[in-house]
């Protein structure tokens, strides 16, 4: 912007003015007073800016506290069911009611729980490292839920719960890790008998049909549907049903990670996790994954 004749005068006239009022001040002996209050005001705000760099510190101290919280309690929570599940196992050992044929397969979904376990550490350890896409791989989705079927199929039946599961359709072929799937097949199978504290029945089926994930596009998907009848979900509990740490069972244990984590490594996988509910009939909790072949 250029500056006019009339604009320079005016700005020379008005530091000529500020001069002369600083000359009378000096001259009644006010000058020292006023840079001694400009000196405070200057102290004032050093002091207000040290407050404010040590609340964001601090701030920043916290809200790593809270972060390692969080990780701690997801930690927790996904230790819970493969450790369930090695107890269990470990009880029927014990107890010798076990065939002898049957050890060697015993001992085996010990171990490969153990396993599992130790890839979690490993991946805490991780924390904050992006994930390698080389860790997917191609896999039957209807395989792996029969194994975790059957892995926790001794745990169910102590909660009085029975898991009815049966797939004869060409292989459902998906693009995942099948460590952090089966975390979600676990999740969303021990949820459902949850969902009937006096027992009950869970039904898993999978089919191929079209989904839409909240905000996203319409395309087709593997469906996993995880069936329980128990009392169905409040409105309430739907709304904040993957809001990390929001859980419905009080004091006896839940942490309310469960599915925020299951939904999370569902949207790794190109997939989703929706919600079906009817109030005195039960829920259907569904897992969508996109089929290898149409895998983005």
């Amino acid at each position: 912007m250029t500056i006019g004749p009339e604009e320079a005068t005016t700005a020379d006239q008005r530091l000529a003015n500020e001069q002369l009022v600083l000359n009378a001040l000096r001259a009644l002996g006010q000058v020292d007073e006023l840079e001694e209050q400009a000196r405070e005001r200057e102290r004032l705000l050093h002091t207000q800016a040290q407050l404010h760099l040590a609340d964001r510190r601090e701030l920043q101290s916290a809200n790593q506290l809270a972060t390692l919280g969080k990780l701690t309690a997801s930690v927790a929570h996904e230790l819970g069911t493969p450790l369930a599940v090695i107890r269990c196992h470990a009880q029927m050992l014990a107890s010798g009611d076990v065939p002898a044929d049957e050890l060697a397969a015993e001992a085996r979904v010990i171990l490969e729980q153990v396993e599992r376990m130790t890839r979690m550490v490993k991946e805490v350890l991780a924390f904050g490292r992006p994930r390698p896409d080389s860790a997917k791989a191609t896999l039957d989705l209807a395989e792996l839920v029969s194994g975790t079927v059957s892995m926790l199929s001794p745990l169910s039946r102590g909660a009085r719960i029975a898991l009815s599961w049966s797939y004869a359709g060409p292989p459902a072929l998906a693009s995942g890790e099948p460590s952090r799937l089966i975390q979600i097949v676990s999740n969303l199978i021990i949820n459902a008998g949850q969902a009937m504290p006096g027992g009950g029945r869970v039904e898993l089926t999978l089919t191929r049909r079209r989904g839409c994930p909240p905000g996203g596009v319409e395309r087709d998907y593997l469906a996993l549907d995880v069936i329980d009848h128990g009392p169905g979900m409040t409105e309430h509990v739907l709304a904040n049903l993957f809001a990390p740490f929001f859980t419905t069972r009080g004091d006896s244990g839940g942490t309310g990670l469960g599915l925020a984590v299951s939904q999370r490594i569902a949207h790794e996988h190109g997939g989703f996790i929706g919600v079906r509910s009817a109030a005195g009939v039960g829920s259907c909790v569904t897992l969508y994954l996109p089929e290898a072949s149409a895998a983005p």
